[in-house]
């Protein structure tokens, strides 16, 4: 073989290892639904949102951080304050670090509830508890010192199933445990949700799920002096 050849083969057998390379990532993105363009599209699309209608937001709101739960709830006032709605579908607790402090920063809220954690624990993309537990202590520390509640999630709602069982009970059951251990050491309030919430598809509340839902947050969630 000339030298020529050589160094053609070369390039070639190169060329095709970068392909490969790109080839599997753009596979592996598109075997992890959290992190999908459509997802990504979304998720930068809501927090732009947010953050334009928090820059005209009066100070002093009540802020509410959550997933699609919180989105996709009509949020009357809490604790005797206005609410602003925080959430954004599909997030899970680390992608909420950034919108979280800069709602927060633009915001600067009279109290804040965090109910994150349901995306963290769908079966087949669980996250481990060891990295939920460092994403929310993050994201805790990183709201820094407010009035704070923290959220339980809510155990899938086995009797309106719509999404095949899609919530690990096992992951469920470690992350309240994590979130009622953060609310003690960071000496914020905590609200388990052990039931009675029903949904339209095991995750997501009926209207009047949502109610009960919004009723267990004032009830065991507000500050005393609220």
């Amino acid at each position: 073989m000339t030298m020529r050849k050589a160094l053609i083969t070369l390039v070639s057998a190169t060329i095709c290892l970068i392909a490969g390379i790109a080839v599997g990532r753009v596979w592996q993105a598109r075997l992890r639904p959290s992190q999908s363009v459509t997802h990504r599209i979304y998720f930068d699309n809501r927090g732009y949102a947010l953050r334009e209608v928090a820059m005209k937001a009066p100070h002093g709101q009540v802020l509410l951080i959550g997933d699609s739960i919180t989105e996709f709830a009509w949020l009357p006032p809490l604790c005797g304050r206005p609410t602003f709605n925080g959430g954004i579908s599909a997030a899970r607790v680390q992608e909420m670090i950034g919108p979280a402090v800069t709602l927060v920063r633009l915001l600067r809220p009279a109290h804040v509830f965090v109910a994150l954690g349901t995306n963290d624990a769908r079966n087949g993309r669980t996250t481990p508890i060891g990295d939920f537990e460092a994403a929310y202590k993050k994201l805790v520390d990183a709201i820094g010192p407010v009035s704070l509640t923290l959220v339980g999630v809510m155990p899938f709602d086995v009797a309106h199933d719509g999404h095949g069982g899609s919530l690990d009970a096992a992951a469920v059951r470690a992350e309240n445990r994590v979130i009622q251990g953060i609310a003690t050491q960071h000496g914020a309030r905590f609200v388990p949700l052990a039931g009675g919430v029903e949904t339209e598809d095991g995750i997501h509340p009926t209207p009047a799920g949502s109610r009960n839902w919004l009723a267990a947050l004032s009830q065991g969630g507000c500050p005393p002096s609220a």
